[in-house]
């Protein structure tokens, strides 16, 4: 048996985007801004399986912000960015290269520096991002059209000789892409028309698409995975500026984003590994946003927090190889999940702060089938 079926608490990695659509981007009417809006609660998917049972989970972010921008980035609008915020995080990025993510962490920095094909909005919802439109002219061929002027922030075009380039990078040997194996093959149709071939029919492809971070090809060629990881430039709203290890990553407004001016001018990231620490850095003013904040401190967080709950898509699970014995008895399997008491897990753990799902996708997801859950019936 590998994986793990609980983690008491996790940040997801729509953490950044979230950040980003409701507090960063600009463009539009001027938004209604929030006073001391301090928490922030993100629902993770957990799952308890062989036959799938599933907890959605609730992870807190802490913030703690004079004004926090609550409206989406076509909603907002006013003035250039300013000020800045302060994100405690576990542990520092592993890298800055989208080739070699690793971790939650990384997914958060990485978010802030570049864009994706496709995005989710706030209702999770799957929306063109640097793709406009796309379309199956096969059951095998994702075609994309690609959003025109578009700069990255050195000021090169992003066209679709990026996107194939991006592609075919994540594809190679030395890469840490989990979803290697899903791509065939990448053939550009013109500058700003592309088409990415599975291996196979593959429903669930556009749910992955927004998780791919796209690159420079001019840059990465020129400098190569060492200087792109030291110096990392994609087409986000947000530029690279410094990072300090065990110290602080710092970024800095992109205000010719093609999305709009971000809101805010800087944002530092903080590795923090001490869960208390981080509670004490956040009360005492010293960083706006927590992340991994274990259920229990909504309940003793100061007077005056407002928590927010926001859905996320990251699925824990206790994962059984059903190639070997014993996981190859579906009985065994069935022993397992009948075996789990997820209602217990939700009151003891999560201090009810979630919600039992029934399969690994999220009801709001593309695809979702309502299934029967297994009982507690050990």
């Amino acid at each position: 048996m590998s994986g793990k079926a609980v983690h008491r608490a996790a940040l997801v990695w729509i953490v950044a985007a979230m950040i980003l659509t409701l507090l960063l981007s600009a463009c539009g009417a001027t938004p209604q801004a929030t006073e001391k809006l301090v928490t922030q609660v993100v629902k993770e998917t957990v799952i308890v399986e062989g036959t799938p049972q599933v907890v959605e989970k609730v992870v807190t972010q802490v913030v703690e912000v004079e004004k926090v921008v609550t409206a989406s980035p076509e909603e907002v609008g006013g003035e250039g960015p300013a000020g800045q915020i302060v994100v405690a995080q576990v542990a520092d990025p592993n890298t800055l290269d989208p080739k070699f993510l690793k971790g939650r962490e990384t997914q958060n920095a990485l978010r802030l520096i570049y864009d994706s094909l496709y995005h989710r909005d706030d209702d999770m919802q799957i929306i063109p991002w640097l793709a406009t439109s796309y379309e199956n002219p096969d059951e095998l061929t994702w075609r994309f059209h690609l959003r025109e002027g578009v700069k990255f922030h050195n000021g090169n075009d992003f066209n679709a000789d990026d996107v194939r380039f991006t592609i075919e990078r994540l594809l190679e040997e030395d890469s840490v892409w989990s979803e290697r194996n899903i791509i065939d093959r990448v053939e550009v149709q013109d500058d700003y028309t592309i088409d990415i071939i599975t291996q196979k029919p593959y429903a669930a492809f556009m749910t992955r698409i927004v998780l791919l971070h796209m690159t420079d090809e001019e840059y990465v060629t020129e400098v190569g995975a060492e200087g792109m990881a030291a110096q990392p430039v994609g087409t986000g709203p947000f530029k690279f500026v410094e990072w300090v290890k065990d110290e602080q990553l710092v970024f800095e407004a992109n205000p010719d984003y093609w999305g709009g001016s971000p809101r805010i001018q800087t944002v530092i990231f903080r590795p923090i590994p001490e869960t208390a620490t981080r509670i004490a850095a956040v009360e005492a003013g010293d960083v706006d946003i927590m992340t991994d904040v274990p259920p229990d401190y909504v309940a003793q967080a100061p007077e005056g927090v407002q928590v927010v709950s926001i859905p996320g898509t990251r699925a824990f699970f206790i994962g059984m190889n059903v190639t070997m014995e014993p996981f190859d008895d579906v009985r065994v399997r069935q022993a397992l999940n009948y075996a789990v008491d997820v209602e217990s897990i939700i009151d003891s753990i999560f201090n009810g702060l979630a919600r039992r799902l029934d399969n690994p996708l999220l009801p709001e997801a593309f695809g979702y089938v309502a299934t029967p859950v297994y009982s507690y019936d050990p």
